[in-house]
């Protein structure tokens, strides 16, 4: 945990966590074919199904997010005595909005491009949806058969939400105890998926759904700022500790669907990983005997800083790439769809990412240290 000039904390290891949350939604997506054989064969369909777990990647990035933000604004409370809601806002606009709306165009361009050369391509939702932040609503009720690249940005909306509203609160009510706002937004997201257990888009793409994952999020931070017994508890446990929770963690990827058979697991199952993405979250930033130091490695931690980008780009490559098979028509292998496919569309996310990084987002995350 490094002091940056601002005097705001940098959590180096945060950015290796973000490289493999990215991975885990990877791994939903990265294992396409366009041969009917393959894509209806028993294997095929046991992969696509074991790797829907990886959903929960997004999920770990709401905790980071609830995290983050609930950590940047108890920090600026407690060193200036107020809240600058402008400068807050701006900052999350300089690194969202461009990338995100640099996808979006790219979309409409594509949309538009291909019926203007009388090619089919999937529909789109009215543009409002993406410009107001509401397009998990649109899927929800109008569902994803949409141009598959930008179905990706559902999650964007639920942040952007998040930002302003918690910002809003705490702008409106500055002495509010955070404690009891982020046990709020739990039980909210509780509620609200017992009532709507048995509809699988609204427990997915509804923001009332998500909130337990920021409140998590806010708890972590919190927990660090009042630095009180529990959080000297935690600090101090040793990496056997947080081996066990790192193993449940694992156990609990590999047996999800099993559990998510269960509807009081489906109505849980938010803040149990929540909880467990929680504790790596704080881990990673506070403890003195870390299982894993995501930080270490300077190839992950390096993918981590541009796994926004990869998030975006990477479903891009994925719909380049269908058209190109579809247009090539060649006889597919297993080989293939679980070995080159995957291999080839990570490369090219991580060389879009980086590009982007450098030379887009960079130019307004410069931007940003004036706010």
């Amino acid at each position: 945990m490094k002091e940056t000039k601002t005097s705001k904390k940098y959590f180096e290891h945060l950015d290796g966590t973000r490289f493999f949350a990215f991975f885990l939604v990877f791994l939903v997506h990265c294992f396409v074919s366009v041969d009917s054989k393959i894509g209806d064969s028993s294997i095929y369909q046991s992969v696509e199904q074991f790797f829907k777990v990886g959903f929960l990647g997004v999920d770990y990035f709401f905790v980071l997010s609830g995290f983050l933000i609930a950590w940047v604004i108890l920090h600026e409370k407690n060193t200036t005595k107020k809240f600058d809601f402008g400068n807050f806002f701006i900052r999350r606009v300089l690194r969202i909005w461009p990338l995100y709306f640099l996808i979006v165009f790219a979309g409409f361009l594509v949309y538009y491009a291909s019926h203007s050369y009388g090619i089919e391509a999937s529909g789109l939702p009215p543009f409002y949806n993406f410009a107001l932040f509401v397009i998990n609503f649109y899927s929800i009720y109008e569902g994803v058969d949409y141009l598959f690249f930008l179905t990706f940005l559902w999650s964007i909306s639920v942040e952007e939400q998040f930002y302003v509203g918690y910002s809003i609160i705490v702008k409106l009510f500055f002495k509010l105890n955070l404690f009891l706002l982020a046990l709020l937004l739990i039980v909210v997201s509780i509620i609200y998926r017992y009532l709507n257990v048995d509809f699988g888009q609204q427990l997915y793409f509804h923001t009332f759904s998500i909130l337990g994952n920021f409140g998590v999020g806010i708890l972590v931070a919190y927990l660090a700022q009042q630095k009180n017994q529990l959080f000297v508890w935690l600090v101090n446990r040793d990496n056997v500790f947080s081996g066990v929770i790192y193993g449940i963690l694992f156990l609990s990827l590999i047996y999800f669907n099993e559990l998510n058979e269960w509807n009081t697991f489906r109505v849980f199952s938010k803040l149990y990983f929540s909880l467990l993405f929680g504790y790596i979250v704080f881990e990673q930033c506070f403890s003195k005997n870390r299982f894993l130091s995501f930080g270490q490695n300077r190839i992950i931690k390096y993918l981590g800083k541009i796994s926004f980008g990869l998030y975006c780009y990477h479903g891009v490559v994925v719909t380049i790439l269908i058209k190109v098979l579809e247009r090539l028509n060649f006889q597919e292998t297993f080989w293939h769809v679980f070995l080159i496919y995957p291999s080839i569309i990570l490369l090219l996310s991580i060389g879009l990412s980086a590009v982007s990084y450098k030379y887009f987002e960079g130019y307004f995350l410069k931007l940003k240290n004036r706010y």
